[in-house]
């Protein structure tokens, strides 16, 4: 028994990329609509509110919603990128199956 099994690749296997892209781009749309949210709700503050209106006002005209941003666009691009990679497979995996056919027709 070998500690590191070799593992054969299939044109089928996908790396995962499908769910990957989809986490990624739910995770960026998060991201988008916290800072949405964030920086519209401030727009409407003033410096004088109490409480938790104060709270949020302090947190949308600070540093933390660019990075906030910035990993919004960072976790979509990934995403669409992973997509388009998903879809990639996706269309080897249909020409794999049809050479398939073709050699059992062939048989």
């Amino acid at each position: 028994m070998s500690i590191f099994r070799i593992r054969k690749r299939s044109a089928f296997d996908d790396f995962k990329t499908g769910i990957a892209s989809k986490f990624l781009l739910f995770l960026g749309v998060i991201f988008v609509v916290t800072y949405i949210i964030f920086k519209g709700i401030s727009t409407f503050m003033t410096q004088e509110e109490n409480g938790f209106l104060r709270l949020i006002y302090n947190f949308a005209h600070s540093n933390y919603l660019d990075p906030i941003f910035a990993f919004s666009i960072i976790s979509i691009g990934t995403g669409l990128i992973l997509y388009f990679i998903h879809l990639q497979f996706v269309k080897l995996a249909n020409i794999a199956r049809e050479m398939e056919e073709e050699n059992l027709e062939k048989r």
